[in-house]
């Protein structure tokens, strides 16, 4: 493993020299420079690991070169060293983002320690870096896009997660809308901020609205203390607001409020907040459709549909059926403790005739169950649920051809030819 590299910045040469022996002694890498311009250019060029900085130093401010520092690497450790110690200036230097603060003459047994404190901090911080990265991944792989419609919405999703736009995800339910929320999001230079969900159709009128702004002590019977609402502990982050299109008129006024200008007051409350929210939001409803009927105010839906990505049910979308039931049976067989390995042919072939009208989450439940209830290492047209094989049965029995709205001439001649 390399070794942690220090950056140390004092304009006495005397105390430079000092400071990287007793770092040297104790195994750091170290590198000196005596003023801000040179400071600079090793922090632009090197993974510094932690900065010591004096803060008065004849080129210009060494708060300057913290923030600096933490611009270009956030998990920059930083401690600043200064013989002009000051309440005031320690304050300045932490909001700066300095891990610690220290006076000369520097007590060399203080400072390593407060070293290894702020190199093990940093270390914490990469190691989230790597899940967070890793958490993103597994997200984006956990949408099985072998179909086109679902490459191309994978690709919007890259184009999206780099922009602050709303964007309202559509579609039956069952899909996986929230998975495509959340590859957003961890896509997204929100990712390290918070993220917050809020399924709009679970809870009655009065809650939502308490949920979503927040209320003050005494609002209503009940409400015992404070309640910070999704909107204010989502600050700096991102807001997913599922079944958006189950909001009741009274709240569509005050979110519509929220999306123009980020503001609005708690429940009870008169002082206004203001905060810096992306909102994601998803709907299995026509919007447009309720729009048009009165139930849902037209500039809200405006609103929330900046960009809208619609996900196609899985009778339009064959081609990730197979590659989804591989997944979904292995998944299944680790979680039960089965010995499954894959689906015999003619099970298979029942699966795949079925239309699924719950989408994929009625695929991955059924799945689950199959395995579940699974006596060897195939499943096989005995562990269908019975309303599968019904339908399936029924289709054969008349001759009937599956066409999903949507599909291709290429897919439906496949059919065709698969069903005859």
């Amino acid at each position: 493993m390399a070794k942690p590299l220090i950056l140390i910045v004092d304009d006495e040469a005397e105390v430079r020299r000092a400071l990287e022996r007793v770092m040297k002694r104790h195994g750091y890498t170290v590198r000196t420079v005596a003023d801000l311009t040179e400071a600079r250019e090793v922090l632009s060029s090197d993974k510094v690991d932690l900065l010591l900085t004096d803060l008065r130093l004849p080129s210009g401010d060494g708060l300057e070169l913290v923030r600096l520092a933490r611009s270009l690497n956030a998990t920059t450790a930083v401690i600043v060293l200064t013989g002009y110690g000051s309440v005031e200036t320690a304050v300045e230097a932490m909001k700066a983002g300095a891990y610690d603060y220290l006076t000369k003459p520097v007590n060399y047994d203080e400072l390593l320690i407060q070293t290894e404190r702020a190199l093990e901090q940093q270390r914490l911080q990469d190691d989230v870096q790597q899940l967070k990265r890793r958490l993103s991944d597994k997200l984006s792989s956990e949408i099985i896009a072998a179909s086109p419609q679902m490459k191309r919405i994978l690709e919007m999703v890259d184009q999206l997660a780099g922009t602050e736009v709303t964007v309202l995800v559509s579609g039956p339910s069952g899909v996986g809308k929230e998975l495509v929320a959340d590859a957003i999001q961890h896509r997204s230079d929100r990712r390290d901020g918070p993220y917050i969900k809020l399924h709009c159709a679970a809870l009655a009128e009065g809650v939502l609205e308490s949920e979503l702004f927040g209320h003050e002590r005494g609002a209503f019977t009940g409400a015992v203390k404070r309640h910070a609402g999704a909107f204010e502990r989502a600050d700096g982050g991102t807001l997913f607001l599922d079944e958006v299109g189950e909001l009741p008129p009274a709240t569509q006024v005050k979110l519509l409020r929220v999306l123009q200008d980020q503001r609005f007051e708690r429940v009870g409350g008169e002082q206004t907040l203001q905060v810096d929210v992306r909102l994601l939001a998803a709907t299995n409803k026509d919007l447009a459709a309720e729009v048009a009927a009165g139930a849902f105010r037209d500039d809200l839906y405006y609103r929330l549909k900046v960009v809208q990505l619609v996900v196609p049910p899985l009778a339009q979308r064959p081609e990730d059926l197979l590659p989804m039931i591989s997944r979904f049976v292995a998944e299944a067989a680790e979680r039960n403790k089965r010995p499954v390995k894959g689906v015999a042919p003619r099970a298979l072939e029942q699966l795949t005739a079925y239309d699924w009208p719950g989408n994929v989450r009625e695929l991955k439940n059924t799945i689950e169950g199959m395995v579940a209830l699974s006596r060897g290492e195939e499943l096989t047209v005995g562990d269908l649920p019975p309303e599968i094989k019904g339908r399936v049965e029924r289709l054969a029995s008349t001759g009937e051809i599956r066409v999903p709205v949507g599909w291709t001439m290429e897919q439906i001649e496949r059919e065709a030819i698969r069903k005859t």
